[in-house]
């Protein structure tokens, strides 16, 4: 059986200054559940997200969550729910600094691309966080005929 090999990158979002401690506690709040190696990380005044498999973030169980739902534990994953890419990045809005101009205007470029391993059919999606909070979502999915 083969195996799902996924890749992500994002485009070096500049952080706004004096805000890269109250990013880190933000990021803090999340997971990522895949088999890979997905990871935020805030270098100098930049966030990368980067690794190997889909960016598909997971909020961290809160306390309060954890005391009203028993079937969820504190600071772990809630792994019956599906991930929300679209709130992650919505939650990156007051942290970074806007890239380009007009239309091509950013806060953050996350793209991912992956297929099961020597297989089609291939599949990419881009996720553009805009300066007003808007997501675009970009992809294909490739078969072969």
């Amino acid at each position: 059986m083969a195996n799902y090999m996924g890749t992500t990158a994002s485009n070096g979002a500049v952080i706004k200054k004096g805000k890269e401690k109250e990013l880190q506690a933000y990021l803090d709040k999340w997971t990522f559940l895949g088999e890979g190696d997905l990871k935020t990380e805030i270098r100098g005044n930049e966030l990368a997200v980067y690794g190997y498999d889909d960016f598909d973030p997971y909020p961290i169980v809160t306390k309060e969550q954890a005391e009203a739902n028993p079937d969820l534990e504190e600071g772990e994953a809630d792994y019956d729910s599906c991930g929300d890419p679209e709130g992650f990045l919505t939650g990156l809005v007051p942290f970074l600094e806007v890239q380009g101009k007009d239309k091509d205007a950013n806060l953050i470029v996350i793209q991912t691309a992956g297929a099961e391993k020597c297989r089609f059919p291939l599949g990419a999606c881009e996720f553009v966080l805009r300066p007003d909070g808007n997501i675009e979502y970009n992809g294909f999915k490739m078969s072969h005929a």
